[in-house]
């Protein structure tokens, strides 16, 4: 495959917009990246027009699934990680809202210990989990590993989580009815059951409570941080001696024997 191309398209040329285009062609298919566009209109002689770095959008991962994002590309979506941008945070870090270049809503989570995990088994695990699919599982989209920055990016659910909708934090936008309890329930449980069954290797969670369960704009639980008990775990085995967090929310046996 070839490595990307720039060209101009001038199909808005008649407006004075030019897009900046990056093209990767193979055997049998040409991909294209829209990379920025200029308005002409707005140069002046003293600022010629620049096509914008071929660096700024995440490259695909050549690990599989999943992208590898440079730490550049998620200081820019969440404007170098704003205190404004923060959605949350806890005991494995700093999760902030950011936008793609291309517009995509992600929620980055910045790890704050990697326990020296190195690079290449980071990335090995990400995959991994990239490979992940269930409607009722929060989607990981990419991740970003640059010296000690270890950064999970994942789809952006955007009707607050069943913590906020529990406790009246989203009393603006009503209650959970019954059966919308209900729903919650059953999604939840699916999602762990596929966890624990239907993949390999199989992912326990280990961390499961409401603030870790997001609602998404058709009121499906969506399961979050699922891919961390694997990836901060502590050994191949869900049988450990090890608790993991939240101690108030795990159970009073496990706790006491593991």
């Amino acid at each position: 495959m070839n490595l990307g191309k720039l060209e101009i398209d001038d199909s808005e040329s008649n407006s004075g917009l030019f897009h900046y285009v990056e093209k990767h062609t193979s055997s049998n298919s040409t991909e294209v990246r829209v990379r920025g566009k200029v308005d002409v209109n707005r140069q002046h002689s003293a600022y010629p027009i620049v096509a914008p770095q071929l660096s700024s959008l995440p490259e695909f991962s050549h690990l599989g699934c999943g992208h590898w994002f440079t730490l550049r590309d998620l200081e820019i979506a969440t404007n170098w990680f704003s205190k404004d941008n923060i959605l949350g945070e806890g005991g494995y870090g700093v999760v902030y809202h950011g936008q793609l270049m291309n517009g995509t809503q992600v929620a980055i989570k910045r790890l704050l210990n990697n326990l020296g995990q190195a690079k290449k088994e980071f990335r090995v695990e990400v995959e991994a989990i990239g490979h992940v699919r269930h409607k009722n599982l929060v989607r990981l989209l990419g991740y970003c590993v640059e010296g000690t920055q270890r950064m999970l990016v994942y789809e952006y659910v955007n009707n607050g989580n069943l913590e906020q909708w529990l406790h009246g934090a989203m009393e603006q936008k009503g209650s959970l009815t019954w059966d919308a309890r209900m729903k919650k329930i059953l999604g939840t449980t699916k999602a762990l059951a596929y966890l624990h069954e239907a993949v390999e290797p199989k992912v326990v969670h280990r961390d499961i409570k409401s603030i870790n369960i997001l609602i998404d704009e058709d009121f499906n639980a969506k399961v979050s941080d699922f891919g961390l008990a694997k990836l901060l775990g502590s050994g191949k085995s869900h049988i450990t001696t090890r608790v993991m967090r939240t101690f108030g929310y795990v159970a009073p046996e496990y706790a006491n024997t593991g």
